[in-house]
């Protein structure tokens, strides 16, 4: 059975245009046609060796303003994207949801930059496109396109370990990339325990982590119109969890192994695009903790089958259609004895149109899913950007949202609630972009306002003996977000200045009969203000580069009389990068919290002080990117 779950293909100016492309780039990802009202924040990856070894989660808190929950250096982090919960945000890597189905989470501590390219993150309501579980937005994982041989090495304060390599080999009818690294942090870093009178200088125990990947990629063509694109990611990680603050030492240990496979292909009969999807990815946990007798394993597997397919009817109207079917099963000692499984059966329809010239893009649809449990609602939205001025864009953007419980919310022992509803509501933005260049100078600036309404949002409390999860009757989330780049060239000096500020309010409005939280007060963990920025300096083979990450309080209590203090971090990169014929080298080097901020992101869960990071990477030029 081949499915599907929301079409969107890459276009040029106008629907119907196409262009003549290397093979291996026809296997469009869903994102290369993005939600045109929608915000798209390009965020850098491997493509930069200075942030070759940082996780997925230091990219976000470094480039965006988007908060991120980090338990400590490489513990768990999800990110909260204007407001929404760790489950209302899709990971996607060619074209696949890769969102856990047990928990409805991904960690992306344990995605590594250095397998990836780049990354683009959406933000605003994604479950049309991509469908339970992406209310908030989605992160894409983009490939990286360079044709080179590479070499990575960093070492670093308390353990930081990574060395990696890369190679991709293209051709006309094909191309094959492969990235493997290994990763090694002792983490015994010292921090200020506020948890003891006087907040004694002390050392981080039992944060040990050892990480391994490899991810590999082939393109084929099998036709003139068509092409085969095979994907498969391995990891793992083994990790030491430490101690709270308050609690002296810790024997808990988490080890992880994944392994995702995809396999698509992309055709065109005439003038009718297809693209066939299938994936199969199997998530292994095991956790142990002799001081409390704990050794659990968590074995999770998901089935993903799509097929789309896309029409132009005429120069600027195209119609795309499209069903999918996943299948997540999971076993689990504490699910009981029996495997649970939940499956989603989902249909899609979309119309991209454009107006006036070009000047105004258009895209509206429904998606519609039915499990196994519970049928979702039917999911509308429209979304239109339109050009005002020659600089100016207006954007606007109206959709439904929905998300249905996680295995672990219906089945966990004990707590589960198999009685819980979906999530469903609406979300609905507009914002204005300004995108320009006056001689050596390009301006980009956006500023966006938002709103959202969810019903039934799934929340897991504290009870006499267990936590368990019950539906809060509506949350409301409602903000703005600012973001700027700014590009400059003075006499071979290059200079870029960004910005991303975000404003949220995020609350209860009616709490329903199951639960006792205080309405019209800030959720836990959602900052009211956020902002990141940078300004760099580039010169011939020379980089400098400081970044500015600032998150505001967070309150830790639902009723907002506790809280943890808003803090500010500066990072340094500086760079110089030397050519020796057809090698190229890269030395780099991180200056991580310069002025030795006292923080934590998580109650009782501490931060390192200052950190430093020094790389060297080694490119072979294999042909021309």
């Amino acid at each position: 059975m081949w499915l599907f779950a929301g079409c969107l293909f890459a276009q040029g100016d106008t629907i119907a245009r196409r262009k003549n492309i290397a093979a291996f780039e026809v296997c469009a990802l869903r994102d290369d046609a993005p939600n045109p009202a929608l915000l798209q924040l390009k965020l850098r990856g491997s493509d930069d060796a200075a942030l070759s070894g940082l996780s997925l989660a230091d990219i976000l808190q470094r480039e965006s303003a988007v908060f991120i929950k980090q338990y400590g250096p490489s513990m768990l982090a999800t990110p909260s994207v204007r407001g929404t919960g760790a489950a209302h945000t899709a990971l996607i890597w060619n074209g696949c949801n890769l969102q856990n189905g047990m928990n409805g989470q991904t960690d992306i501590s344990l995605v590594p930059a250095f397998l990836f390219g780049s990354f683009t993150l959406q933000q605003g309501a994604s479950s049309a496109s991509w469908g339970s579980g992406a209310a908030g937005g989605a992160l894409f994982l983009n490939p990286s396109r360079q044709n080179e041989a590479s070499f990575l090495q960093e070492n670093g304060s308390f353990g930081h370990r990574l060395t990696a390599i890369r190679f991709a080999l293209p051709h006309k009818k094909f191309r094959f990339s492969l990235g493997a690294f290994r990763l090694n942090e002792d983490n015994n870093f010292t921090f200020h325990n506020h948890a003891y009178a006087e907040a004694p200088l002390m050392e981080q125990r039992n944060a040990k982590l050892e990480a391994a990947g490899i991810l590999a990629s082939l393109s084929v063509e099998t036709g003139k119109n068509s092409v085969l694109h095979i994907g498969s990611w391995w990891q793992s990680a083994n990790r030491h969890i430490p101690p709270i603050m308050s609690v002296p030492m810790s024997k808990a240990h988490q080890a992880d192994a994944t392994l995702r496979n995809t396999l698509n292909w992309t055709g065109r009969i005439a003038a009718l695009q297809i693209q066939l999807r299938t994936a199969w990815f199997e998530e292994q946990l095991r956790y142990s903790d002799s001081l409390a007798s704990i050794n659990n394993t968590y074995n999770g597997r998901t089935l993903l089958q799509e097929a789309e397919f896309a029409y132009p009817i005429s120069r600027n109207h195209k119609i795309s259609i499209g069903i999918n079917q996943t299948i997540q099963n999971a076993k689990s000692a504490t699910y009981g004895e029996d495997v649970k499984e939940l499956s989603r059966r989902s249909a899609f329809a979309q119309w991209d149109a454009l107006f006036w010239g070009n000047r105004m893009k258009l895209r509206s649809g429904l998606r519609k899913e039915w499990t196994s449990r519970n049928d979702a609602p039917l999911i509308p939205f429209l979304s239109s950007s339109i050009t005002l001025l020659p600089h100016l864009t207006l954007n606007a953007n109206y959709s439904g949202v929905y998300r249905i419980p996680t295995l672990n919310d219906l089945y966990w022992i004990p707590g589960g609630n198999p009685n819980l509803l979906p999530e469903h509501g609406t979300s609905a933005e507009a914002g204005l972009a300004w995108n320009s260049v006056v001689r050596t100078t390009s301006i980009s600036v956006r500023a966006d306002v938002f709103q959202s309404n969810i019903n039934n949002w799934i929340l897991w409390v504290p009870g006499n003996s267990f936590w368990w999860p019950g539906n809060v009757k509506q949350v409301r989330n409602r903000g703005a977000n600012f973001n700027s780049d700014v590009k400059l060239n003075v006499k071979n000096h290059h200079f870029s200045l960004r910005s991303s500020l975000q404003v949220v309010s995020a609350v209860v409005v009616e709490t329903g009969d199951a639960f006792e939280l205080h309405t019209q007060k800030q959720l836990i963990y959602v900052p009211h203000f956020s902002a990141s920025g940078g300004i760099e300096w580039r010169h011939g083979s020379n980089r400098l580069e400081i970044q500015f990450v600032h998150t505001g309080l967070r309150y830790t209590s639902s009723d907002n009389k506790q809280s943890l203090p808003a803090f500010s971090l500066f990072n340094a990169i500086a760079g110089k990068d030397i050519e020796l014929g057809k090698y190229h080298m890269n030395l780099f080097l991180r200056w991580n919290n310069m002025f030795n901020a006292q923080y934590q992101i998580m109650l009782w869960r501490p931060m390192p002080m200052s950190t430093v990071q020094l790389g060297i990477q080694f490119n072979l030029h294999t042909s021309k990117s």
